[in-house]
This record gives C-alpha cells, structure tokens and sequence, in this order.
C-alpha cells in the first residue's frame, strides 16, 4: 500500500506529461520573469533564445519529468492577438498555389 505522498508524487511526475503546460511567473517591479514549461515547442525556442543570450535567458532547471525553468528579462514578454487577415478569394488561390509549389520542392 502506498501512502500519501507516494501517490502525490507520482500524480506531480505524470501531470506534465498529460497537460504540457506553460507558465509564466513575474513580481511586480521585478526585471525578470520566469518560465516553466513542458511544451516541446516553448522548450526548443527557450534553448536556442538561451545560446543566443546566454546571459540573459538562464535555465535554471530541467525537471525529471521533461519540464524545463527559465529565466528571462522582464521586457521580453507580451501579449498580442493574432493578426487578422481578410484576404480575397484571388488571393486565398495564389497563397494555396505557392504553398503547393513549395511542398513539390
């Protein structure tokens, strides 16, 4: 039988793999922020962002559930909706055509 934190680890070592969450903390007033991720994407441009700036984008840990902790400036997050695009039908057909000849490469 196991006991209570037996099962709360095991649900804390499994919850990333299932939920791949994303989450960002910052203090007020404070310069940086932080990142805790297990989303492959977020992780991959968090690597290539800290070789890039090393001094500035510092993972702090690599979790043994795949997750990883970075810290980053402050300045460097920001929160915009998708740009909207109202394309014409004419144009919606030239996107798809170049598309097309892209993928025949």
């Amino acid at each position: 039988m196991r006991n209570g934190r037996e099962v709360k680890k095991q649900i804390k070592e499994t919850e990333m793999d299932v939920y791949n969450e994303t989450e960002f903390d910052h203090v007020a007033g404070d310069d940086t922020a932080c990142i805790s991720t297990g989303e492959r994407a977020v992780k991959n441009r968090l690597a290539k962002l800290s070789e890039k700036y090393p001094s500035e984008c510092v993972c702090v840990a690599q979790n043994r559930d795949g997750s990883v902790y970075y810290r980053i400036p402050w300045r460097w997050l920001s929160i915009r909706p998708p740009k909207q695009m109202n394309l014409t039908d004419a144009q919606k057909a030239e996107r798809a055509e170049r598309l097309r000849q892209a993928r025949t490469l």
